[in-house]
């Protein structure tokens, strides 16, 4: 893109340009020292930041995770990018506020709660139990110290303290199980006619001038679908295969490069002890340790006894083999700055005071040409392949933005196949458009609106693909022709159901006056169902039905009547004759137990929200949504 500004942006014209941008950024820029709203903060919760970067990458992964969960019937038209923005905001917020209330009233897991939570975590376990070294590889792969990792979890389980802290305050009374299932385990005895809008279809009239309004007030039903024909090109990874021979003077030379790459970095085995805290009494404490240890104590013996690292300090403090770039600065610099067997002083870090002891060096190897020919022979080729694919995708780029109306110069500069689909649409399409980064790189601005090749889309499986539209079909309203038959059938069930629902009211105001529902049914030949009771439970009543059904109110002598569309046509006549209400004495001893259970969970769940409710309401939140615009 910058490519095509700098190749038709020339002359005068160009230079005001450049001036107007110079000084809108230069003004902007100079705004972000005066203006605390146009840091990169997306929100203050009692003083503490929230930054716009925290808030997109939440946005990416809840963004991420309904792309997975909707697959094929994911679209981006379907997510409203800003409402999902200030959700995601207002959830890091909440999250704040809790870090804060938890800090606040001394949450705190103790070192054997910690202890079990970590051993019963299945990522750590090697046939069924817990494993130190695949617990320091696990964390290992993340980038995760174990200190770091026990941070994490001491917050994680002080939040659960805190929820866990209102649900077990929560409780529900026998009473209150009581009302509960007389309402639930509610039974309603009723009788029922159905009508059937069908019975309607042969006698009711559909005429052209129906069609022909329904058509125009119900336009936007038939719709076509918008589509597209597309054109392609496709610049395949596995079509630049490497060359076959390398010489021995450019793999030496590649070896020089390469062989800091191959060799193992010098590894350190360290043992801690970790004095939480940051104040002089921690530090005190720490440096009394090393004192204890100078004068001969076991260092060992002491990490069990006093270290705070719950997990190194059952193995004396051993932390295992440490490379460069795996701990915490201070820490790591200390550590590489001692002799073996030498003990530090107090170091501190953001986990509180450590002191460390170098109780192993393992030297770095250098490994020789012959050991690893093989290897280096496949990486320069595949390095070779590589540089070769980037070179003609970058011609590709290169032509098709200078030639940006058509794929054919790319097709024959580099001999590629000019492809196409027809029939794409927003959320489908037949071979490359299958994918959905294609259909959305089909369907955006520039390709869809400016008729221009688009940028070049990677896909995972190697390939890099460049598109562009060939004909695009708009959705438009059908023919009047087109959806006539399907109006007509719409409007005769319409009409019907009208018919139904006129003959439901006048059965039901009939049955109000004394009239017998079985009676009426069997002279008009409705289908009649007799006295029966139902459960808010049942389900092989219409959702519509039931829900009618217990909102009726007690009936009287005559029972309580009334009609409800079920099936979206359908009627159904019902006469509410009695209500029995639940009766928690008919309940097993185990039922009544799973009702209070239940009851009482949720109850907590409501009374953890309004916990939340009153935590966002009574602090000090301001949001600046501004800067969460992309």
């Amino acid at each position: 893109m910058l490519q095509r500004i700098r190749e038709n942006v020339q002359g005068w014209a160009a230079w005001v340009i450049v001036i107007f941008l110079s000084l809108v950024f230069g003004l902007w820029g100079i705004s972000g020292y005066f203006d605390p709203n146009a840091a990169n903060v997306a929100a203050e919760v009692d003083g503490v930041e929230i930054s716009s970067v925290a808030v997109e990458n939440t946005y990416q992964q809840r963004y991420n995770q309904l792309v997975q969960m909707l697959g094929d019937n994911f679209s981006p038209e379907l997510v409203d990018s800003d409402a999902l923005r200030r959700d995601v905001l207002q959830q890091l917020i909440l999250r704040e506020l809790v870090q804060q209330h938890v800090d606040k009233f001394g949450y705190r897991p103790s070192g054997e709660t910690l202890r079990e939570n970590i051993r019963n975590m299945q990522a750590f376990q090697v046939d069924g139990e817990f494993s130190q070294d695949q617990y320091r590889l696990a964390l290992g792969y993340q980038g995760l110290s174990p200190a770091g990792f026990e941070a994490i979890q001491r917050r994680n389980i002080a939040i659960n303290q805190l929820q866990r802290g209102i649900n077990e305050s929560t409780f529900a009374t026998p009473l209150d199980v009581a009302f509960q299932v007389a309402l639930r385990e509610q039974a309603r005895s009723h009788e029922d006619l159905l009508i059937r809008a069908a019975r309607f279809f042969d006698s009711v009239e559909v005429t052209e001038e129906d069609i022909l309004a329904y058509y125009e007030e119900n336009t936007a039903q038939f719709m076509t679908t918008e589509s597209a024909d597309i054109a392609y090109i496709v610049v395949d990874k596995a079509d630049f295969a490497a060359a076959e021979e390398v010489s021995d003077e450019e793999l030496e030379d590649f070896y020089q490069q390469r062989v800091d790459g191959y060799m193992s970095q010098e590894q350190r085995r360290a043992s801690h002890i970790l004095i939480e805290g940051d104040g002089q009494a921690a530090l005190e404490q720490a440096e009394s340790l090393r004192e204890r240890i100078a004068n001969g104590e076991s260092f060992e013996e002491l990490a069990r006894e006093f270290s705070a690292d719950t997990i190194s300090s059952e193995e004396g403090g051993d932390l295992g083999l440490i490379e460069r770039g795996q701990l915490e600065g201070n820490f790591e610099d200390a550590l590489f700055a001692l002799q073996e067997g030498e003990v530090s002083e107090p170091v501190q870090t953001d986990f509180g005071f450590h002191i460390i002891k170098l109780t192993g060096v393992q030297a770095p190897e250098v490994p020789e040409l012959a050991d690893i020919r093989d290897e280096l022979l496949e990486e320069y080729q595949a390095i070779e392949a590589e540089q070769a694919f980037e070179d003609a995708v970058q011609q590709v780029i290169d032509i098709t933005y200078a030639d940006s109306g058509s794929l054919a110069g790319a097709a024959d500069e580099l001999g590629l196949e000019v492809k196409s689909v027809e029939g794409v649409t927003r959320s489908r399409g037949e071979d490359i458009a299958a994918i959905d980064q294609v259909r959305n790189a089909v369907f955006s601005q520039s390709v869809l609106e400016d008729r221009l090749n688009s940028d070049p889309i990677r896909l995972e499986d190697g390939r890099v693909v460049v598109t562009r539209i060939v004909e695009h079909y708009p959705s438009e309203p059908k023919s009047l022709e087109e959806v006539s038959l399907d109006i007509r059938e719409i409007v005769k069930r319409r009409k019907a159901s009208a018919e139904a629902e006129a003959l439901a009211a006048s059965i039901a105001e009939q049955v109000r006056e004394g009239q017998s529902l079985a009676e009426i049914a069997a002279a008009e030949g409705f289908a009649y169902r007799g006295e029966r009771r139902t459960l808010r439970s049942t389900s092989d009543l219409a959702s519509s039905y039931t829900a009618a059904l217990f909102a009726a109110d007690y009936p009287g002598e005559n029972g309580e009547v009334d009609q409800v569309r079920i099936n979206g046509t359908d009627f159904v006549v019902f006469r509410l004759t009695a209500i029995d209400q639940g009766d928690l004495g008919s309940l097993t001893s185990s039922e009544r137990d799973s009702r209070n259970s239940q009851l009482a969970a949720r109850r907590a769940n409501i009374e953890f929200e309004a916990y939340l409710k009153e935590m966002r309401d009574s602090a000090n939140v301001n949001t600046f949504e501004g800067n969460l615009e992309q």
